[in-house]
């Protein structure tokens, strides 16, 4: 056992799949992502298209539990693909997703200090985003410092309320508009294909981002064969359920057939707000504004002990060093998390004196970068999960061939449609911004080069080196 094994606040598969359906921020999504999945992707299929992701996202962790069971080691998906395609690929999937996860970071971290500075203003006090940011970004790293178990019950306490008012909206608008209003063919194959559905199936996928992250946290679960695997799993089917109940909701709120044109108008952002204030009542729609941004810190958190843990298994990697060391008394990354507090705060900064909006340009550009990265490490650990079990002649063919196979090719699918996206996606104009998903290719490329000679997949009584801090 490790260090940081040995500590008695583990994480449980509940907790730990909190922890993932709060990093996916499910008001965020439903309130931001929902009304373009059915303005501008395929109408009253939505749900259907939520269902469908998450099927084809739990089939994928069938192998992916698997594969977790058979490389015990808190490198998750790096070390996976270093165990199926080599240590350098490895490595190189390594470097795409720290730098995918700290992206990330700073695109939920802008996200907060917009909604925050819009949210003050109209009660008369104007603090600049940047600052908003950087105060949280702090407070996140206090708690996150202290551990990966207090963080987590934090986040799941706040996701609670999240799930509270989704759950009085969808009630609401059941009793106020009546099981009739609920179309049933937003499940039927012609209503989910209809339209743009590659538009639609790119944002829900990007719904969907953060799920896999729970192998991250070996060190930090009870039982992590089993944990994972199950945690995963559940993780998928409650984002998935939340989803589609609530874009279900949304649209028995409005009426199938109006909703279509409202998410196509100037307005579609407030879908939700009205359909809270409609069918349940003002403080409804007060209580979602709250809420959401509420939602957003509570993911910030999530994001950022990933974001944190990645960089401290990566640095681990190297051998003894200041990232790769834990906190003599918390047993968490610390030292890793201050490193991606400097410099989520200089990327932040830098954005501020440039005079970037941090939505239009920030949030929303960094957002799908991040995402990108995300799915590329996850279409290279469908082929390694493959490639693994086939040298070890597994016979398992659903679990170790079928699974990863048919998740392997939906992913592979998702990620080339995001990319024919990603343009609109993103908001990106400048070439630059246009062809910044290179950056991945870059980082893979050092990754690879560093890679040589390192190895991956620790077993799990390797020594963690603890800092005195």
């Amino acid at each position: 056992m490790s260090a940081q094994s040995k500590s008695p606040k583990l994480i449980g598969t509940v907790t730990l799949a909190l922890m993932v359906l709060a990093m996916a921020a499910p008001v965020g999504v439903v309130v931001g992502i929902v009304p373009l999945v059915i303005g501008y992707g395929n109408g009253i299929g939505a749900p259907g298209m939520f269902i469908l992701v998450a099927v084809i996202l739990a089939t994928f962790s069938v192998g992916f539990a698997a594969m977790s069971r058979s490389v015990r080691t808190r490198g998750a998906f790096f070390a996976y693909i270093g165990a199926g395609l080599g240590e350098r690929a490895g490595m190189a999937a390594g470097g795409v997703a720290l730098g995918a996860y700290a992206i990330l970071t700073i695109y939920v971290v802008a996200q907060f200090g917009y909604y925050l500075h819009n949210t003050l203003l109209e009660l008369g006090i104007d603090v600049h985003w940047l600052a908003l940011s950087l105060l949280c970004l702090l407070l996140v790293w206090l708690l996150s410092r202290r551990g990966t178990r207090e963080s987590a019950v934090v986040t799941a306490s706040i996701l609670l309320s999240e799930l509270f008012i989704l759950l009085v909206l969808n009630i609401g608008v059941l009793i106020v508009r009546g099981p009739a209003s609920y179309p049933l063919e937003s499940f039927s194959p012609a209503e989910v294909f209809s339209g743009a559905p590659g538009f639609a199936l790119a944002l829900v996928f990007l719904s969907f981002i953060g799920f896999e992250v729970t192998a991250v946290f070996r060190d930090h679960v009870k039982n992590p064969d089993r944990t994972i695997g199950r945690a995963t799993l559940l993780a998928v089917t409650l984002i998935g359920l939340v989803y589609a109940l609530s874009a279900w909701s949304g649209i028995a709120g409005v009426g199938a057939e109006a909703v279509v044109a409202m998410t196509q108008g100037p307005n579609a952002g407030l879908l939700m707000f009205d359909v809270a204030n409609d069918n349940v009542g003002a403080w409804a729609g007060v209580t979602l504004r709250v809420i959401m941004l509420v939602s957003v810190f509570a993911t910030i958190i999530a994001v950022f002990n990933t974001s944190s843990q990645y960089v401290f298994n990566v640095a681990s990697t190297f051998g003894t060093n200041p990232l790769g060391r834990v906190h003599a008394k918390y047993r968490s990354p610390a030292n890793a998390g201050a490193a991606l507090m400097i410099f989520s705060a200089l990327v932040l900064g830098a954005c501020a004196l440039f005079g970037l909006d941090p939505y239009a340009d920030v949030a929303a550009l960094l957002g799908v970068l991040g995402a990108v990265g995300v799915i590329v490490v996850q279409v290279a650990c469908v082929v390694a999960i493959f490639v693994h079990f086939r040298r070890r002649r597994d016979r398992r063919v659903w679990t170790t061939v079928l699974s990863p196979m048919v998740a392997g090719v939906a992913m592979l699918a998702s990620l080339v449609i995001i990319l024919s996206y990603y343009a609109d996606l993103s908001g990106a104009t400048s070439l630059i911004a246009t062809w910044s998903p290179m950056l991945f290719v870059v980082i893979a490329g050092v990754g690879w080069i560093l890679g040589k000679g390192r190895t991956l997949t620790p077993a799990d009584d390797e020594k963690v080196v603890v800092e005195k801090i």
